[in-house]
């Protein structure tokens, strides 16, 4: 016998979704969290892997602070929302297959870091359709911890044992595999 999902952390998903302006997102969220086996968290939002530099900085800009507690946030009206525009403005974050397309996961010498972030599905702006539908565009997160690189897929694909959060954290893992 199985045991009983909680509803709640989907029932705040939801929530968070109605809050979401845009329809294309809101149309492709569910489905694109599901598909990348985003974990739900129990306020409704879903963590993802962001690659950022060593010195806890944006690949891009190379000034963004994404140090772990920190709140970044770019203006909705500047993230692109076009999914057929593959790399544009907008803060990026993805599931684990994107993680070796992204901005030198393995880095120079290993350099980059990958990090945790906790996203509201009301900030989510589009889901660019390249690589497999890994990735996507925001206009806010939350840096929640570092993953190291070799617990990355451990910690997505249901080991929870294999990686240990800073802070203790609960979430659902809401896709097909789970009972």
């Amino acid at each position: 016998a199985s045991a009983a999902l909680p509803f709640e952390p989907i029932a705040r998903f939801l929530d968070n979704v109605k809050k979401n302006p845009s329809f294309r997102a809101v149309q492709d969220l569910y489905g694109w969290i599901e598909h990348n086996a985003m974990p739900l968290t129990e306020d409704g939002c879903f963590l993802a892997y962001k690659i950022i530099s060593e010195n806890w900085k944006d690949l891009y800009t190379r000034q963004l602070d994404n140090s772990i507690g920190a709140t970044v946030e770019v203006n909705r009206n500047q993230v692109d929302e076009d999914p057929d525009r593959t790399c544009s403005f907008g803060l990026h974050g993805c599931g684990y297959e994107y993680l070796p397309n992204y901005g030198g996961f393995y880095g120079v010498g290993g350099g980059n870091r990958v990090v945790m972030i906790k996203v509201n599905p009301a900030d989510v702006v589009a889901f660019p359709k390249d690589y497999g539908n890994a990735k996507f565009r925001c206009c806010k997160y939350v840096v929640i911890e570092e993953v190291p690189h070799e617990r990355a897929k451990d910690f997505y694909h249901g080991d929870e044992s294999a990686y240990a959060p800073a802070e203790p954290t609960r979430w659902l893992v809401v896709h097909g595999n789970q009972q």
